[in-house]
């Protein structure tokens, strides 16, 4: 028997379960798209990096650098912004998981391929924050022109 943390015996030898473990499968064990990305991955700390260097900058009365949200045409401090994905990141990584071979035969996701889409800088861009979560699922164009369902 294995002993537990609190120094009881666990019949049968086993170790713990399946969420005291560590995996490392780089495949998910969901069938479905939705269920495979239905939580974010984090955004790549150099992707952040070059999302925010590509954006339009100004410097406001303070000294601090701004940043365009590319919604609204207007300036705000880095902390006012947010990154958004231009296409909802779902249906973009379920897309860029079909473009690159992210999909196994068994239907199971590629985490690498989903984590690739989240990241792919040219579906992202500068926000700010309001209009980030204002949006939803609906994709936002520039003030110019009409929100895109």
């Amino acid at each position: 028997m294995v002993e537990t943390r609190s120094g009881g015996r666990r019949p049968g030898g086993r170790e713990g379960t399946r969420s005291h473990t560590q995996t490392t499968s780089s495949s998910t064990n969901y069938k479905e798209i939705e269920k495979a990305i239905g939580s974010r991955p984090k955004f790549d700390d150099n992707v952040v990096k070059q999302v925010y260097s590509n954006a339009r900058k100004s410097v406001n009365a303070n000294g601090e650098t701004t940043y365009e949200c590319a919604a609204s045409r207007e300036f705000f401090t880095k902390d006012q912004t947010s990154i958004d994905h231009i296409i909802d990141w779902k249906t973009h990584c379920e897309d860029y998981c079909q473009r690159n071979n992210g999909i196994f035969d068994n239907g199971t996701l590629d985490r690498d391929i989903v984590r690739e889409g989240y990241n792919d800088i040219s579906n992202l861009r500068v926000v700010s924050k309001s209009e980030n979560s204002s949006k939803g699922d609906r994709r936002i164009s520039s003030r110019r022109n009409n929100v895109l369902s």
